[in-house]
């Protein structure tokens, strides 16, 4: 089974993700169909598969568009901290 969904799915998610998600969204991907391989259509597995590549294809682009939100926030926050010790370096500056 995997001989059969393996190229085309690798393909399809060439066409789809940044060249260096792709073995990581096939390999979840893959993961997903070993679990389920009792559900999994034995004359057309394929169609199946590409259902499984999609869901998993917009799950990693949550997750990416999370932690990318997640890091513009912690770069704000560091931005602000770095305003504030400078203002407060300025304000006691003449204490020396």
């Amino acid at each position: 089974m995997v001989a059969a969904v393996f190229e085309p799915l690798q393909r399809y998610l060439r066409r789809r993700v940044p060249a260096d998600d792709v073995d990581d969204v096939l390999a979840d991907t893959l993961l997903t169909l070993w679990r389920r391989l009792d559900d999994i259509p034995v004359e057309e597995p394929l169609p199946w598969a590409y259902g499984v590549a999609r869901k998993t294809l917009s799950n990693h682009r949550r997750s990416r568009d999370r932690r990318l939100r997640l890091m513009d926030r912690l770069g704000q926050d560091a931005l602000a901290a770095d305003k504030t010790v400078a203002g407060l370096e300025l304000e006691t500056g003449d204490l020396d």
